[in-house]
């Protein structure tokens, strides 16, 4: 029995690459194995490490290190990963698809129970936004995150909650906030659009001088840079 097939094996060192002007990919470390027969050509891939940062002066969302594993079978893709920060934390996990000639797919990113604590994740390692901000931050915090892509653009939307959040600020005129809790619905994320208006509970606002106990916040963020 003789098998018409062609196999090539390989390693991927420090790949760099800019995905549709949206995140910037560099130093990727890994591996793949591509096999072409009869019936179906298929391509294993298992990136042991890959850094991720959004394109752009002024990121909104921290860079993070990726592992991942995917599977391409004629044109259509799958991938699961997991994402850290740069000093090692877990921050959750996400699979996706593309459909390679379309140069269409969609990822979901989810995470729960991510634990803030002054020497582990802190919310600065999330967004850069919220450097000097809020810092010391303790609590828990979970959420999704969808992006879809294709050749009409890209689409994003996201789920968060937070339980018992504390943290120095914001700013320097509060000493600490406690007791952050609500859920927050974001229809866009580029910009930030909120579902509608959203609601956040605060146990204390503490001014040093002056305590605010029992506070609701409500709020609206309509995609054009206001709040």
């Amino acid at each position: 029995l003789v098998e018409d097939v062609t196999r090539i094996i390989g390693i991927i060192t420090d790949g760099d690459m800019t995905l549709n002007d949206v995140l910037d990919m560099s130093a990727v470390d890994g591996g793949f194995e591509f096999v072409l027969d009869a019936e179906e050509m298929k391509i294993d891939a298992i990136v042991d490490n890959l850094h991720i940062a959004q394109h752009g002066e002024a990121p909104l969302i921290a860079p993070v290190i990726a592992t991942a594993t995917a599977r391409i079978v004629d044109n259509d893709a799958t991938f699961d990963y997991v994402l850290s920060t740069p000093s090692g934390d877990q921050l959750g996990a996400g699979r996706g698809t593309q459909n390679m000639q379309q140069a269409s797919g969609e990822t979901v990113f989810s995470f729960e129970g991510l634990k803030f604590a002054p020497a582990e994740v802190q919310p600065n390692e999330l967004s850069p936004l919220l450097k000097g901000f809020v810092d010391a931050a303790v609590g828990e915090m979970g959420g999704e995150m969808v992006f879809g892509w294709s050749e009409s653009g890209i689409t994003s939307s996201a789920g968060f909650s937070f339980k018992d959040i504390s943290f120095g600020g914001p700013t320097r005129a509060v000493t600490r906030t406690t007791g952050f809790n609500g859920n927050l619905a974001l229809t866009n994320l580029m910009p930030v659009t909120t579902d509608g208006t959203q609601t956040i509970t605060v146990d204390v606002v503490d001014m040093d001088a002056l305590k605010l106990t029992d506070g609701i916040i409500s709020f609206n963020v309509p995609g054009d840079d206001t709040i």
